[in-house]
């Protein structure tokens, strides 16, 4: 994908290593795993799912 045209775009891409899991009609997002300084943002629809791990320094 070309990066953005406009200097007033804003972005985020992330890699991401999309899994398979149980079957979910709608998409959803959850935080399965929660530490003081860093959580798992899980997103799943179908059988997709993107976990997204998050952490503070």
């Amino acid at each position: 994908m070309p990066p953005p045209g406009d200097s007033t775009d804003v972005q985020l891409r992330l890699d991401v290593r999309p899994e398979s899991g149980p079957m979910t009609d709608i998409l959803t997002f959850d935080f399965p795993v929660v530490q003081p300084t860093a959580t798992t943002l899980r997103f799943r629809w179908g059988t997709v799912v993107v976990p997204l791990e998050i952490a503070v320094q």
